[in-house]
């Protein structure tokens, strides 16, 4: 057994005396490596597929692909956790863990759900086909959950959890008994740029269900081609929960009853806010909603704040709850750049550009707050992504991309709180650099106007970054340099 590098405490913040047990070198599975850890270690599994079903066991240690030393999302991909199809969740997060219990970097497949830890005699069983979480608050992130299934939860089930949950896709798991992609129950969760897609179940709530008590924020969500049989195509809110999604996309999710989005009732509330919610208003032959907000038990209420959505109040949303307009919202069509391959990220020619609210503040209560470097433009945009009029266009006629950059460098590179870029300029041009995320979003632009030719070098400040793997552009009027950097901190 060896002990942690520099490098990964820096990812971490762990001490660096917790000892670093890698898989298969250490131990030869996962599990083994959970069994011989202690709490502030780290399990680092290396790629392959690893058939078996792991058990955190209580402690608050980090299980985690190479992607968390190299930043390389690939690591994701090759990394898998396969349940084999037992009556079992890939992965058990069961026993009390708190949020410095952290399951990164893998695919998780292959899950039919657990029924321990017991909850009560009339709940489903098999539950959490991918991950099961059950009153604890893990850190999940970088992880693609797929093929699972369950009772409830085909992907993921968080009962009783203040789990935070970050660049986590969802898609093509299903359930029969709700939350075919994520079931949330009694709990308080927060979910940052993930994906939700192509789920299904055969109740309600095909992409989510937040249910009993809940209170759960989607911010920089994408849900798409969720089903539900029953309402909720792509969301259920019930049950007196609470659900914000600020800067969602959802599109193209279908309901076989009713509300082919959302849908809210039993004293729930959902808040809406610099979003898109579309999708086609005629399903199997009939005219579907694709929001409702019920009456059934107590009132429920929603509020629609700086949104595009499908018929406006026209048609896209119905029912005899509290529905409330605030700001300017639209009906019009968003223009994906191509919706046919899950690119839900905006053309030039978009409404949605510059119509969402940086600040808004609802009753006292502070709805979103965006600070300048979150978004471009004069304002932000509505839904998931926002447009970015370099990346969207294209390379130049032909010519070789590295033309008029000769010699580009980022260096140091991974680098903590800056960096020195360098690049050769061939010709004399307009120069501009962006930096996007591993999402391709820009987070950070720089204009240099007129630079004549020869050899440049540009600080840059990570100020405001989080660690991550990030795309350096730098642009021409006829074409364009990309390098990969990594921040650590």
């Amino acid at each position: 057994m060896i002990r942690k590098s520099v490098l990964l405490l820096l990812l971490t913040g762990y001490p660096v005396w917790a000892a670093l047990i890698q898989v298969p070198n250490d131990q030869s599975t996962i599990q083994g490596g959970i069994n011989s850890a202690i709490t502030g270690d780290t399990v680092l599994v290396h790629p392959g597929i690893y058939r078996e079903c792991i058990r955190f066991n209580g402690k608050n240690i980090i299980v985690a692909s190479l992607y968390l030393t190299t930043l390389d999302t690939s690591k994701i991909s090759s990394t898998i956790i396969d349940g084999l199809d037992k009556y079992q969740s890939p992965v058990r997060i069961v026993d009390g863990e708190n949020d410095q219990a952290v399951l990164c970097g893998f695919t998780i497949c292959n899950g039919r759900g657990s029924i321990e830890p017991h909850m009560h005699d009339d709940f489903p069983t098999e539950r959490g086909g991918g991950v099961y979480v059950f009153e604890s608050s893990p850190t999940l992130h970088h992880l693609y959950i797929r093929k699972n299934n369950a009772r409830a939860g085909g992907g993921i089930f968080l009962y009783k959890s203040h789990s935070k949950v970050q660049a986590v896709r969802v898609c093509t798991n299903r359930s029969l008994f709700g939350g075919g992609g994520i079931y949330c129950w009694e709990s308080f969760l927060s979910f940052v740029d993930v994906m939700i897609g192509e789920n299904y179940t055969e109740a309600s709530g095909g992409g989510l269900s937040v249910l009993v008590n809940s209170e759960v924020t989607l911010d920089r969500a994408v849900l798409y081609d969720n089903v539900a049989e029953g309402d909720g195509g792509g969301i259920m809110c019930a049950h007196a929960s609470k659900l914000r999604l600020s800067r969602v996309t959802m599109a193209n999710n279908r309901s076989w009853r009713s509300a082919s989005a959302l849908s809210i009732y039993n004293d729930s509330q959902v808040d809406v806010i610099n979003s898109i919610v579309w999708g086609d208003l005629f399903l199997w032959g009939s005219l579907f909603p694709l929001v409702t907000v019920d009456k059934l038990g107590v009132q429920s209420r929603l509020n629609i704040i700086h949104t595009d959505i499908t018929g406006g109040s026209s048609g896209g949303i119905t029912g005899p709850g509290d529905i409330k307009w605030f700001g300017t919202n639209l009906s019009a069509e968003p223009l994906f750049s191509n919706a046919s391959i899950h690119d839900y990220s905006l053309r030039k020619e978009s409404p949605c550009i510059d119509q969402g609210v940086a600040f808004f503040e609802l009753n006292g209560e502070t709805m979103i707050h965006l600070l300048p470097q979150d978004y471009l433009g004069a304002n932000p945009d509505l839904g998931a992504f926002e447009f970015d009029p370099i990346v969207a266009v294209a390379d130049g006629d032909g010519d070789d991309p590295h033309l008029d950059f000769e010699h580009v460098q980022v260096y140091p590179n991974p680098f903590n709180s800056s960096t020195s870029i360098t690049f050769n300029l061939a010709v004399q041009s307009p120069v501009l650099l962006t930096i996007h995320d591993c999402r391709g979003a820009a987070v950070k632009r720089l204009t240099f106007s007129g630079l004549n030719s020869g050899m440049y070098e540009v600080p840059f400040s990570a100020e405001n970054l989080g660690s991550g793997l990030y795309f350096l552009v730098l642009e021409t009027n006829r074409c364009r340099a990309v390098v990969k950097c990594a921040i650590i901190k």
